[in-house]
This record gives structure tokens, sequence and C-alpha cells, in this order.
């Protein structure tokens, strides 16, 4: 900062004094718990102190000390007092900032990046890092900021966003060393302490599939994913990093051969049929009656595990009842979504693999419940009787669990099931129910009754919502006397029973 430039700070700061020793400082603190007095006495010091480093220096140059402090001390508490005071003395240091980021270099004029003094630096051309482990960048002008290896993930975030850092100087970053954690590096090691890979072959490299096997779309879903993005933020990746590097940084590769797991979630339908049997297509059968005689709906699911998993969703959700939480006034499927997508995802991250497997995952949708079958078995130290008590299951598929994380299909590994069976057991339904033979794992999901929503269709008529009526009754049935009254009701043309006969007919839906 040159030295006009310091005193043009310093007379800021001084201008702040005077406010916190004015009357209307002194009333606007009042009804608060601040010390003002104490404000006032840290800011003596602070301008003592700056008027005692521009005396003895005479430096044209100069490096001023908690320069994020001075700010702090000088101007924000202001803004709760008085805006638009605020807003310009703010701007009016920033320009400031710009003239100390512009007019600084290496060593004799440091800029400590704390609050948003780096928004005004101009391209980034050179980085390295310090003996001190700080991060250095340095722009065209010269400019150049140290910054705490904690900040740097935030800084970059907002330089790309702004344009001021190219990829050159991205991948000399990602030389530096990383001592952030992203949140797929909390879920990996979490992660660790369930990992049961003894019966799964997923983990393993397929010898001579590289990243050309990989669908280019789903690879381009993947890294769009904001997880994603933010852990390449935090570990230096830039978008032209090439897509080998990109996948073993998010430790879905080894040796330049792509795992098991990623490929049968990101590669396309016939590249997963050449090593698998069965990992390509689920099966979604939705029956009429509860014994499984009458057959509403057939639907043959292809895809990679991602794709099956949210086509599979979508059919659950167009097949289920919404249901109206009276007390909350928020609909719910007759099985709570988070239930079904929890269990449904264990089914595709849990399941045998192997190539002789020949069973899919299946989905049977019943008036009364779910049925969900996936291939495989529980590992032996999962007892099913006190299944519901488990705190914490295992991991048998790392690299498709990661994959599901990541793409936000599943929020933490292995603990959907005690979640399910709380969310169950919260809506006062049947706990699912968990069996396993030598080839399959089936899990029994039933559905909430819809007599409990009785109360709120009468609520409903009561209140003369009848449109509203209607529309409800109709998510649940659909039927020749509802299609009747409604269109009596269209028609104006109905008698003093009229409201008696609608709730006879809510009665039946809902019993």
């Amino acid at each position: 900062m040159t030295r006009k430039e310091a005193q043009t700070l310093l007379d800021s700061l001084a201008e702040r004094l005077e406010y916190y020793r004015s009357e209307k400082a002194i009333t606007a603190y009042a009804p608060l718990n601040f010390d003002l007095k104490k404000r006032i006495e840290d800011l003596e010091e602070q301008i003592q102190n700056l008027r005692n480093l521009l005396a003895q220096s005479q430096a044209e140059n100069i490096e001023f000390p908690n320069l994020a402090r001075l700010k702090k001390l000088a101007f924000m508490d202001l803004e709760a007092q008085d805006k638009s005071e605020f807003i310009k003395v703010s701007y009016s240091f920033l320009k400031d900032c710009k003239n100390v980021v512009k007019d600084s270099v290496i060593n004799a004029k440091t800029v400590h990046i704390g609050d948003v003094n780096y928004l005004e630096i101009d391209k980034i051309n050179k980085a390295d890092i310090d003996k001190k482990g700080n991060i250095i960048l340095q722009d065209i002008n010269g400019a150049t900021i140290h910054i705490a290896v904690n900040n740097l993930t935030e800084v970059i975030e907002i330089l790309q966003k702004q344009g001021k850092i190219n990829e050159k100087m991205l991948e000399k970053l990602g030389q530096l060393p990383a001592q952030e954690f992203s949140d797929y590096d909390y879920f990996q090691i979490g992660m660790q302490a369930f990992k049961h890979n003894q019966y799964a072959d997923t983990s393993l490299p397929l010898a001579g599939k590289n990243v050309d096997v990989l669908s280019k779309k789903a690879l381009k879903k993947l890294f769009a994913q904001e997880l994603v993005k933010k852990h390449f933020i935090k570990h230096r990746v830039s978008e032209k990093t090439d897509t080998t590097q990109k996948l073993k940084v998010l430790n879905l590769m080894s040796n330049g051969w792509v795992l098991k797991g990623t490929f049968l979630c990101l590669a396309n339908v016939e590249q997963i049929r050449s090593v698998s049997s069965s990992a390509h297509t689920s099966k979604f059968f939705s029956f009429e009656d509860t014994k499984g005689l009458r057959t509403g709906i057939t639907e043959f699911i292809q895809g990679n595990l991602i794709e099956q998993f949210e086509q599979m969703i979508a059919h659950i959700k167009q097949n289920l009842y919404l249901l109206r939480d009276i007390d909350t006034r928020t609909d719910d499927y007759q099985i709570p979504e988070k239930v079904f997508t929890e269990l449904l995802a264990n089914a595709f991250i849990h399941r045998d693999y192997h190539p002789q497997v020949l069973s899919p995952t299946k989905v049977e949708l019943y008036p009364d419940r779910m049925e969900i079958y996936n291939a495989g078995q529980f590992p032996p130290e999962i007892d099913l009787e006190k299944i519901g008590e488990i705190a914490n299951s295992v991991v048998i598929n790392p690299e498709i669990v990661q994959l599901f994380f990541l793409h936000g299909l599943v929020e933490t590994s292995a603990k959907g099931i005690k979640r399910s069976q709380e969310i169950l057991k919260s809506r006062q339904m049947k706990p699912a129910v968990f069996e396993q033979t030598e080839t399959y794992v089936k899990v029994t999901i039933y559905k909430q009754k819809k007599s409990n929503h009785l109360d709120y269709a009468y609520l409903l008529i009561d209140e003369k919502r009848i449109s509203e009526f209607f529309d409800w009754a109709e998510k649940f049935e659909q039927n020749q006397n509802l299609t009747d009254i409604k269109q009596e009701f269209i028609s104006g043309k109905y008698g003093n029973d009229f409201y008696e006969r609608l709730k006879v007919l809510a009665k039946m839906i809902f019993v």
C-alpha cells in the first residue's frame, strides 16, 4: 500500500472512531450487549500503531498487519446501524484494497486473504508455495497474495467464476498439498469402517477396459454433480483434466483400468452385458390383486445401474397414491419416499454382480405392499431377526455405493435400513420385513392404509372445499360413482343430501 493510500485508510479509521464517540453510536448500541468503550480503546490503539508506522517508515509502500481486523474494527458494526453508510464506507475500503493488491510484491508487500479483498485481483499467472506452507498467487501486474491453505478452496472457486485464474495455474495448484476434505472424502472415510468386500468382485479392475468403454453421457452427468465439482475444487482438478485422472481422484480407477463397480454404473448396456448376465436389466411389476394373479404393468428397465435406479423410482412414484398428513398438510406416498428410495438403493448397491448370477433386481407392487428382490445374501454377521437394531450395516460394493452417493441417490453409507425402519415406525406403519434364500434377498414394505385419511376427506367436505376433495380422491381411486357425483357437482344440479352422499362415497374410498 502506498503512503498516500495508507493515509486514506488511516483517515477512514479516524472517521469511524469519531462515529463510535458520537451520540448516534451511544444511542444505537445502548440496547445491545456491546462494549462500546472497549471498541473505542481498540480502535484508538490501532490508529496510533498506524500513525507510528507511517512516521517511522520512509518506504513508499507499506505492509499493513492485521488488515482484515482493521476492516472489522472500522466498518463491520455499522452495517446493522446504517446500511447506506456501511455500503459507502465498505466500497471505499475495497478500493483501497484493490490498490494494495495492485502495488504489492512478494515478501515486501503481502495481502492475506480473509474477506473479499481478492475480488479485485487481475488474472493469475504464477502459483507457488512458501516456506510456511501458504499458497502464493501472483497476477500479471506482479501483485501477490499469500493464502493459508485452508482458505485456498474458497479463493480458487471465486477466481474461477470470475475468469481470473487459468487452467495452467489450476494444474500447478493441483501439485500443492491438499489440506481440506470434501464431503466425498468424509463419505469414503466413514465407509471404510463398513467395507466388506470378501464376497464381491466389483472393486477389481477390468483388465483391458479404460475410460473409452464408459458412456460419455454418463461421465458428463457424473462430472456435473455438485458433490463431484466441490471434490474437484478441493483436490485442484480442472475441467481440462483428462477423464482418467478425474476418475482416479474419485477412487474409481486402478492402474489405468476401470473398476468393475465403476463400469456397471457408467458403461453402456451393450458393454455391461459382456461383464454381467443380469446387471444391465431390472424388472418392475404392478399387480391388481394381492396374490399376483392379475398383472397390471410389466416393465423391463435397461441401462447402467444409475439409469435403472432412477427409472425404477419413477415407475414406483407413478404407481403409488399420495396421502395427505392432516396435521402437517403435506403429501407423501403410501410408502414414504425416503423408505422406498433407501431400500431400493440397497438392492442395487448390495446385490451380487457375479457373472454367473442370472436374476435381475426386481420390484413387485401389490395393492397392500411392495416387494424388492435382489440377488445375493446378507453377510454372515448380519442377524435378520435384529436387522432394525443395527446402527451400521456393511458395504459390499464400495464403488457402486460411492457413485450412488456422488449422484445424490443415497445420503450416507450402510445406514439405510435402520433409517427406513425408524421412518416407518414414526408413521405408525408396519416395519419392513427382510428375508433371504440361498440366491436372493427379499424386502417387503407394507403400504399405509388409506383409512387414516378419512378425517381429512370429511374436513374438505365440511368446509365445502369440494373441488379439492375430488382432486384428492381421484389420486386414490377412479370409479363410476366418483365420476357421476363429480359431474353432478360441476353441473350445479345437486340436492340437499349431496354432502351426506359425498361422505358415504368418501368412506367407501378411504376405509
